[in-house]
């Protein structure tokens, strides 16, 4: 079994959720996109949203008490590498996790992911 799932799966939904809450203009969708990486025994997150603006993670002490702007900090800890890419229009917010295999597991594959999800903003 995939040792990183649980970080895969957290990495998902903080971007999924920052291109909902922040990079959705109304009535829009966004496309989440799961592609292999490295030597196919990873996982390419995207988030492709038709907002503008371009996500960072925040400079401000986290350690406050607040609700939110953590999302960028967590996926910026666990992935292995992450970026924002220019779209026409909006913006990709990617990261990329290598998927360790526990010793005498096969590798968990890429395809059991769908290769794309359209998921619209609710109204």
């Amino acid at each position: 079994m995939c040792e990183r799932v649980d970080d895969v799966e957290l990495c998902v939904s903080e971007l999924a959720t920052n291109a909902l809450v922040h990079g959705v203009p109304s009535g829009r969708g966004f496309l989440l996109r799961l592609l292999p990486y490295g030597d196919g025994d990873g996982v390419r997150v995207e988030v492709h949203d038709s907002g503008d603006g371009v996500p960072a993670v925040p400079q401000a002490d986290v350690r406050e008490p607040r609700e939110g702007g953590r999302g960028l900090l967590l996926v910026s800890e666990l992935a292995d590498k992450w970026g924002v890419e220019e779209r026409a229009p909006g913006k990709i917010v990617w990261c990329e996790l290598g998927v360790a295999r526990g010793a005498g597991e096969a590798a968990v594959g890429v395809a059991r992911f769908p290769a794309g999800i359209v998921l619209p903003r609710p109204e």
